[in-house]
This record gives C-alpha cells, sequence and structure tokens, in this order.
C-alpha cells in the first residue's frame, strides 16, 4: 500500500510534489495546471482545448472515477421548508449563465446535486473511500 499523505490544501501538494517530498498527488486539475505534467483524470471524459490530451485512468486501465466536489452546510435541525427553499435557490444560482462560465474558466466538473443527492454521493464517497483506505483517524 502506498503511504498517503493528507494536505489541508492543494497549495500545499503542489509545492511538495515539485520539491522532491511526495512522488505524486491527487488534485484538482485547476491546481496542476500551470505546475506540472498531468498523467491522467478520474473524470468520466476528456478535458476539452489544453487538456484534451490527457487520458482518463479510465482509458488507462484503471477503475478510478473521481469528481471534485464542494458542498453547502446547513445548522443542524433547519426546517424541510428552509431545506427547499436554498435548494430552490441553489438550484437557480447552478442554472445561471455566470456560474456556467466560471465552471469553465476554472475546470471544474458541472455536477451540481441538490440536497439529497448530493447527501447520498457523499456517502457513497465515504463509503468508497473507507474501504480503500480505512476508518478515518485523528489528523497527524
Amino acid at each position: 500500500m502506498l503511504p498517503i499523505v493528507i494536505y489541508s490544501s492543494g497549495a500545499q501538494s503542489m509545492t511538495n510534489l515539485p520539491g522532491g517530498h511526495i512522488d505524486m498527488a491527487v488534485t484538482a486539475l485547476y491546481n496542476a495546471a500551470a505546475r506540472l505534467r498531468i498523467v491522467g483524470i478520474s473524470a468520466p471524459r476528456r478535458y476539452p482545448g489544453p487538456f484534451a490530451a490527457v487520458p482518463t485512468w479510465k482509458e488507462q486501465g484503471a477503475q478510478v472515477l473521481r469528481s471534485f466536489w464542494r458542498g453547502v452546510t446547513d445548522p443542524r435541525g433547519l426546517s424541510e421548508a428552509r431545506i427547499r427553499h436554498w435548494d430552490g435557490v441553489l438550484d437557480r444560482t447552478a442554472a445561471t449563465a455566470r456560474r456556467k462560465e466560471l465552471v469553465a474558466r476554472n475546470l471544474w466538473d458541472d455536477n451540481y446535486m441538490g440536497n439529497r443527492d448530493f447527501a447520498a454521493s457523499v456517502q457513497r464517497d465515504y463509503v468508497e473511500l473507507t474501504q480503500l483506505l480505512g476508518e478515518p483517524g485523528p489528523a497527524k
């Protein structure tokens, strides 16, 4: 098994990789794009433009499909009415031209999910990563 180092930011791994402190890094494409040679992406398809030549991991025989996600959290105990309200606000925001432009410019995956789908996705990620890496422990 490979030793795994967890950093608090992509910037730390992007400093340690070219410095020779680690051999490889898993990070968002926009972190590595200007600094490093990218050997594979975990997206379901290749990215357009300057990254069109970078193969997916699946194309290289590795069954790796991982999307970089961000979430919006709320206080525990938020009412169903408030959850529906904020789901609506975020649904409308996700559909704006401005957000779509930001997604394209920043090389983000456009995989917006509402509250229930996102919660289910995070739970699937937790189960999968726990199987791969073991139970999470205290930060070192």
